[in-house]
């Protein structure tokens, strides 16, 4: 009798159908670096995998010497096992599957879509450049802007930027002229209207992202105004360099993961590492890059800008290959319970997977039916972002 309930719908064709609606929903998670893992079948939370790394090449005089072609790859740990799990009643057994789809399975993945981007949005306090939006709406000069610190830090501008609206900064560019209109953007701009699709800009790939404008609260140094002083070296401290002692106006502030410092005279923006409390009169901060222009002895020094210590909202713009996402494959256990149809499948293309799950529940007469998803996010180069803080 279990046997025959389960038979009347295809796990198969469910994951499948999830599968379809997870890829065409996900945002920031479409855009970075992809790669699974396609040599084993299945995988369990906490499995290491190790995918392909996007190359990078040296320019030498003639002839030179060949590089290496042998790709690298970068270890992630599929850490996130996520679910979502529904109940059928027989009522709804006897609806045609497209209602099914529509009703449930459709919403199922976009919740899995929405949590997976959130993990993605989540790394974007690491970004290496920072950039401090004026007063007021998002403006086209602030795209271009955000384009310079990236150029500036060496990223190549090709198809691979792209930049994530949250609700607000999409609403201030669909009323610009040069978004919306013939005149700022050619048949394109009319298109908006109709569409409300931004299209390409500046070399940038806009979309909306359901969780860009993610909060960030600088730590206490920054309370009150330029409380880090100056770097403490009398040697000051040379290029590469990723811990740097500096002086504090008091003995009590933080400095915390994901803040940004900025020495004077110079455009970088480097990204700290971990927290950081005060010992005394000095801070020891730990980068994330190694600094790539040497700083001297009492060299002053600003925390994110100086914005006051309050909670601001983060948008990011980022280079495809910033940060990566792997999928991997959860297991199917081929036919071995009697009591639950699975299928497992995967994407050969994107590495994307997912597993659709049928079980009858005897004591509600009821089927449940649960999708779930084994991922893994890494940062592969922070100097390929740049976050705009908007306070």
């Amino acid at each position: 009798m279990v046997t025959n309930v389960l038979d009347v719908y295809d796990p198969i064709f469910y994951a499948q159908e999830a599968l379809s609606h997870l890829q065409n929903t996900l945002g920031i998670a479409n855009r970075v670096h992809r790669g699974f893992d396609a040599e084993r079948k299945t995988f369990n939370q906490g499995s290491i995998i190790s995918i392909r790394r996007p190359s990078k090449f040296s320019v030498q005089d003639a002839p030179g010497t060949a590089d290496n072609t042998v790709t690298d790859s970068v270890d992630i740990t599929l850490d996130q096992w996520k679910t979502v799990k529904f109940e059928m009643s027989d009522k709804e057994l006897a609806y045609t599957g497209e209602r099914i789809i529509a009703e449930h399975i459709n919403p199922a993945a976009y919740a899995i879509a929405d949590k997976i981007d959130a993990d993605g949005h989540a790394l974007t306090d690491g970004m290496a450049a920072t950039y401090l939006q004026p007063a007021g709406t998002l403006a086209p000069s602030d795209l271009v802007n955000m384009r310079k610190k990236l150029r500036d830090q060496g990223v190549p501008m090709d198809n691979n930027i792209h930049f994530g609206l949250d609700t607000q900064s999409e609403a201030d560019l669909l009323k610009d002229s040069e978004f919306n209109q013939h005149q700022g953007a050619g048949l394109e701009g009319v298109a908006v209207q109709n569409s409300g699709l931004l299209a390409r800009k500046y070399g940038i790939n806009l979309f909306p992202a359901n969780n860009a404008g993610v909060t960030y609260t600088p730590g206490t140094a920054v309370d009150g105004g330029d409380r880090l002083l100056d770097v403490n070296s009398g040697a000051g401290f040379p290029i590469g360099t990723k811990t740097i002692v500096c002086t504090l106006a008091t003995t009590t502030e933080t400095v915390l993961i994901g803040d940004q410092i900025q020495f004077a005279g110079h455009d970088n923006f480097y990204t700290v590492s971990a927290t950081a409390t005060a010992s005394g009169a000095d801070i020891t901060l730990i980068l994330k890059e190694g600094l790539q222009v040497a700083v001297a002895d009492a060299e002053v020094i600003t925390l994110n800008g100086n914005v006051t210590q309050t909670a601001a909202t983060v948008i990011p713009m980022f280079h495809k290959n910033w940060a990566a996402l792997a999928f991997a494959r959860l297991p199917d256990y081929e036919g071995r319970f009697k009591d639950a149809n699975i299928a497992s499948i995967q994407d050969p293309l994107t590495g994307l997977a997912i597993r659709a799950r049928m079980y009858y529940v005897g004591g509600s007469s009821a089927v449940e039916v649960a999708l779930d998803v084994l991922y893994g996010w890494k940062e592969l180069d922070s100097m390929f972002g740049c976050k705009m803080i908007t306070a």
